[in-house]
């Protein structure tokens, strides 16, 4: 279940959370299961975040930095990640099924048995991501960075 508290400072916003999380570098977030439909969370610091099962279909995550963060069994369904960071985020069993990914790093990331069809990968970077099981249909993959990793 998610920290009430962690959840009442993101309310607050972005600029509030992003300065939160500034100044407390050991606290690792819980925001589990929140629902993030619709939310526009552009930029925010969601480094080391716990947002197991979280939803965030169709919101705008344009920029936002997930590096490290558990996004397990989450979806993220035509939500906008566009220069994101996901480098080494745990992406598995996540939906992003027509999500837009274009120029997003997502370097070392676990995208095992993830539903990445239909989804805009357009320049972002797969180097080095866990791929088994991965469901790339109709992604569009131009100009991505792959590698041969895909345990």
């Amino acid at each position: 279940m998610a920290e009430q508290e962690h959840l009442g400072i993101l309310k607050q916003g972005v600029e509030v959370w992003n300065r939160w999380r500034g100044d407390h570098l050991k606290i690792r977030p819980d925001l589990r299961g929140i629902d993030f439909r619709h939310s526009s969370l552009k930029g925010a610091d969601f480094r080391a975040v716990d947002l197991r099962g979280a939803r965030f279909m169709e919101a705008d995550l344009t920029k936002v930095d997930f590096y490290h963060a558990d996004l397990s069994y989450a979806n993220l369904s035509k939500a906008k990640l566009s220069k994101s960071r996901l480098l080494e985020a745990r992406l598995f069993t996540t939906r992003l099924v027509e999500a837009d990914l274009s120029e997003a790093n997502l370097r070392g990331a676990d995208l095992r048995r993830a539903n990445l069809s239909h989804a805009n990968l357009y320049k972002a970077d797969l180097a080095f991501t866990w791929r088994a099981g991965t469901n790339l249909d109709g992604a569009n993959l131009r100009g991505t960075m792959l590698s041969i990793l895909s345990k």
